[in-house]
Order: structure tokens, then sequence, then C-alpha cells
């Protein structure tokens, strides 16, 4: 079901500018949960939730996909953010 609604979400989306802020706040959430603070992890949803609703997705829609990028990332990626090294982070994310 979840990704039903993903899909739809993102097929609804706008070209443009809307498009290139969604995507900017997509990229920031990988490197943000494998290699930056808490802190950081939840801004990077909150930008990609904002970065929704200036492309006009309903807030009970948006919250809902933040929701499952949240839950996939989590589930996907939790065993490897603990044991992932400083140098790791700087050649897959170019950070430290």
């Amino acid at each position: 079901m979840k990704k039903i609604v993903l899909a739809a979400i993102a097929a609804a989306l706008p070209v443009g500018a809307f498009a290139n802020e969604i995507d900017d706040a997509m990229k920031r959430i990988g490197p943000a949960y494998m290699c930056g603070p808490t802190h950081e992890y939840r801004d990077a949803l909150d930008g990609l939730k904002q970065a929704l609703l200036n492309a006009g997705v309903p807030e009970v829609l948006a919250g809902y996909a933040v929701n499952g990028i949240s839950n996939f990332v989590t589930e996907e990626h939790a065993s490897k953010r603990e044991t992932i090294t400083a140098k790791e982070c700087a050649e897959a994310y170019g950070r430290a």
C-alpha cells in the first residue's frame, strides 16, 4: 500500500523548480542518515516534507510519503550505519 501511495505522489509531482527542490531534499537524506547526527537526518526529512508541500502535495500525503521513506531508509541501512567509518563517509558521501 505504501509503495502505491508513494508512486502516485511521484507521478503527480510537477516538473521544474519544485522537482529540483524535491530532488535536492531527497539527496540530503542518505548522507544525513549514514554520516550525520540525528538532528541532521530529522532536518533532511523535514526539508523533504516541506518540498512536497511546496509542490502542492496535500499535507497528509506528504507526511505519509516522508514516513515511508524514513522507514525504508532505517530498515535498509541501520546495520551499515552502525559500522560505517569516517573514511567510508568521505568516499561515499563526500563528508566525514
